[in-house]
């Protein structure tokens, strides 16, 4: 730390006193903090992107919207990974992302604009009207899975099909 308060006091022309000292490690901390959110931000936004991307890019823009709502929505339920990013690895939690293989649809890309807009509106909450929060799985109406046959379908779009779970007090009666 006293490393930092060397360089500060040869970048600022004004002697340090305890108190600007003080002020200027908070100071510090704070630029440090806001530069790893930001870094955190663009991190998530960019995961978010390549699952609207890879999951969602033959929809309409309501269907790309609602598949990176119930991304979003799967993050805060608490019942899944606690970020897009882990999310996104979570084993058979997303079709295109296969850890360890060659074939891997999802490789490095610029994605189009559109998709990254949508994502960055997403982490942002603009879209968490357009669907429950209770929705938080998906997947392409067509293919057959035996997991969702336990879900309840809310709505379909495009070619997606998004479902939540029974509610305790409704399956039980």
């Amino acid at each position: 730390m006293n490393l930092v308060f060397y360089i500060l006091q040869l970048l600022s022309p004004e002697p340090f006193s305890e108190t600007s000292q003080k002020a200027s490690v908070e100071s510090l901390q704070s630029v440090y903090e806001s530069y790893h959110a930001q870094v955190y931000l663009e991190k998530e936004t960019s995961c978010l992107t390549r699952i609207v991307f890879n999951e969602a890019r033959g929809e309409p823009s309501h269907g790309k919207k609602l598949v990176a709502q119930t991304t979003i929505n799967r993050i805060k339920s608490g019942d899944f990974k606690d970020s897009v990013c882990v999310e996104l690895k979570a084993k058979g939690a997303y079709s295109f992302y296969k850890a360890n293989s060659k074939k891997s649809v999802d490789r490095p890309r610029k994605y189009p604009l559109e998709y990254t807009k949508i994502a960055e509106e997403a982490l942002a909450g603009k879209y968490e009207k357009l669907i429950s929060h209770k929705v938080v799985y998906f997947k392409n109406c067509s293919k057959y899975n035996g997991f969702f046959n336990k879900l309840h379908m809310v709505k379909k779009v495009g070619n997606h099909c998004f479902f939540r779970e029974y509610d305790k007090l409704v399956a039980e009666n």
